[in-house]
């Protein structure tokens, strides 16, 4: 074999190893974002509402506020909502809120949020013993904006659903002045 014949059969050959390997690694990439493994999105909130308004007219105890079932015209936060994952494996998630900036805000110290599953059991997040106002929730590093609100894991294409339940503290004096506290709840997959 001539010296011009061997160095086409080692470009030749050269060429479909790097076209074996690209190809592999196409495979590999498509599947990825076929399963969802490089999204944080494949995990979704189904709800009619994501924006809760909570304006200054009642303030009330921890005890009502855990029994709250809708939002009163504004004076509670209320939402039932369902986690949706759309992948073919369990996945971890966070259900964080971002507060939405208003020009007479309520101050965040007196708003308390009571997270429970469906049958109104409170999440693994919450002490019995004290419900968190806002500014205890903790920020989400790569969010600084958000705060946490619940990790928690969902089945294979499986569901769960939550009831958030969101108040004035009673020791606030309501004003009647138009204040309000407002929120985007929110969820993501990690």
């Amino acid at each position: 074999m001539d010296k011009h014949k061997k160095n086409y059969i080692f470009i030749f050959s050269i060429g479909i190893i790097i076209l074996f390997v690209l190809s592999v690694f196409l495979v590999l990439g498509i599947r990825r974002l076929m399963t969802g493994a490089i999204h944080e999105n494949d995990v979704y909130l189904n709800s009619s509402d994501y924006i809760i308004n909570i304006e200054d007219r009642l303030s009330v105890s921890d005890e009502f506020g855990k029994s709250i079932t809708d939002d009163n015209n504004h004076s509670f936060g209320y939402i039932e909502f369902e986690i949706e994952n759309n992948v073919n494996y369990d996945r971890n998630f966070q259900i964080y809120i971002t507060e939405k900036e208003k020009e007479k805000e309520i101050n965040p110290s007196y708003i308390k949020f009571y997270l429970t599953d469906e049958n109104d059991n409170p999440c693994d997040t919450y002490n019995l013993s004290k419900i968190p106002s806002y500014v205890d929730l903790n920020y989400i590093d790569d969010k600084p904006s958000s705060k946490l609100l619940l990790t928690d894991s969902v089945e294979k294409m499986g569901t769960k659903k939550y009831k958030l339940r969101v108040w004035i503290i009673d020791s606030y004096t309501v004003e009647n002045t138009d204040n309000t506290f407002s929120f985007e709840i929110s969820v993501r997959a990690i």
